[in-house]
């Protein structure tokens, strides 16, 4: 069992992209979903990278994408468009989960209008994280 009652086989062999321009939270990323069983993690240190694996069909598909908000070239939210209109990206439809410092209402209003699957705050205790993606991916997860 993973911390806090998950059970980690429940999650594999969940691909992840996790995208963020600093290496620190992607480490806490990778570690929390490591947490909950998710290990296949690939990263991205910018939008461009992540887009390119995207569209890399020798990668196969990320079940996820978990991507911060506050990118500095191209954000979230553009990023989230560019996936969502790009030909080849869009009939594959894969998850976007953003992450944020503040999730309120209007920051979710435009995160779900750009494409998001979901929004989540950076500050998010694992077992939330495990919700989210149950719920964006379709995992089941015993309460």
């Amino acid at each position: 069992m993973s911390p806090r009652g998950f059970p980690r086989a429940r999650f594999w062999p969940i691909r992840a992209l996790v995208v963020d321009d600093k290496r620190t939270p992607r480490d806490l990323l990778r570690n929390r979903l490591k947490a909950i069983g998710i290990i296949d993690v690939w990263e991205a240190a910018d939008a461009k990278m992540a887009l390119a694996i995207l569209r890399d069909f020798n990668c196969g598909d990320p079940d996820v994408v978990i991507c911060d908000l506050d990118l500095a070239e191209l954000d979230g939210l553009r990023f989230c468009d560019q996936v969502r209109r790009d030909r080849t990206l869009s009939c594959r439809n894969v998850p976007i989960l953003l992450l944020t410092r503040n999730a309120d209402g209007e920051v979710q209003r435009r995160a779900q209008q750009h494409g998001a699957s979901g929004l989540l705050t950076r500050s998010a205790k694992v077992e939330d994280l495990a919700l989210h993606l149950k719920k964006i991916v379709g995992i089941e997860v015993p309460a």
